[in-house]
């Protein structure tokens, strides 16, 4: 083996072993196309009811730390929960990463705390409150944090009834291909998208966006849906018995008594316009019979 091999070989273990110290306890861990996957595992998560996940820039030693950024530097770290459960009321925080959950049960709360981090939500199953939220008391400036949930039904994992609730933050959320059956809805964000997918609520539902496409996409309640759109270009269907955008009413008992209101209006108008044409067509005879009576008159004098 020559020195370059021997100095080639001996990066790739420091590498291996630097990944294995930093994430090896969270699973299985794989280095891909400029990416570190981490694969979690179940007996990580059983248990426990709080579990934060690290990034490069987590490492708490110095030396770790600063060879985790000499390899890695331009990496994307990505945590991977497959087919897990979560037992209990869990608390997730998670940052500067990418989190997937496929095929979860959540059978407590479930709360995902980022930061700069990108949550996708796959196909997965829930008991109780979902939260996609930032982190406590974090405002570092320029962190942009993403949710996107896909193939949905958020049906829960018992007896496939309604989950409690799901709340999100997010600078960016997209739902795809997902009809989400919840008890309430509460969701915020700078920019929202939806495809192919429906919300529907038994309770209400209220979204705070700057900026939502939702073209043939349906929000349905039982109870309330309001809707705040400060660009103004939501062009999703709403069906609600009380319905609210950008605190206009648009219920629809309201909008029809202002439909019949403005039916009423025009009537009236009509009716006026009506009238005021019979006025004019007396007053024009009554002239006309006074001057051919005054044409009469003068040709008899004569």
């Amino acid at each position: 083996m020559g020195l370059q091999d021997f100095f080639m070989q001996k990066k790739i273990k420091e590498k291996k072993a630097l990944l294995e110290r930093n994430f090896g306890s969270f699973g299985k861990v794989v280095e891909q196309d400029n990416k570190i996957l981490v694969f979690v595992s179940q007996d990580f998560v059983d248990g426990k009811n709080y579990l934060f996940f690290k990034s490069l820039f987590d490492i708490d030693y110095i030396v770790g730390h600063n060879k985790m950024c000499e390899y890695y530097y331009g990496y994307s770290i990505h945590f991977y929960f497959n087919d897990l459960t979560f037992s209990k009321n869990t608390k997730i925080c998670i940052s500067n990463t990418n989190a997937h959950f496929f095929h979860c049960f959540f059978e407590g709360d479930i709360s995902i705390y980022n930061r700069g981090t990108n949550v996708f939500l796959n196909n997965n199953r829930c008991y109780g409150y979902l939260c996609v939220k930032p982190l406590p008391y974090d405002y570092r400036v320029g962190v942009k944090s993403s949710c996107t949930i896909k193939n949905d039904e958020m049906k829960n994992c018992f007896d496939d009834t309604l989950i409690k609730g799901l709340m999100i933050t997010s600078d960016e959320i997209n739902i795809i291909s997902s009809n989400l059956h919840v008890n309430q809805a509460t969701i915020n964000s700078h920019e929202m998208a939806m495809r192919d997918s429906k919300i529907l609520s038994e309770g209400d539902i209220s979204l705070d966006v700057n900026s939502m496409r939702a073209k043939d996409c349906l929000i349905q309640s039982k109870s309330a849906v309001m809707i705040d759109n400060k660009c103004l270009n939501f062009d999703g269907k709403v069906e609600a018995p009380i319905y609210f955008y950008n605190n206009d009413d648009l219920s629809p008992k309201v909008v029809d008594e202002k439909k019949n209101a403005r039916k009423d209006f025009v009537m009236v108008l009509g009716q006026i316009r009506d009238s005021l044409n019979k006025q004019n067509q007396e007053k024009i005879l009554s002239f006309q019979k006074e001057f051919e009576s005054q044409k009469v008159g003068k040709l008899l004098i004569k």
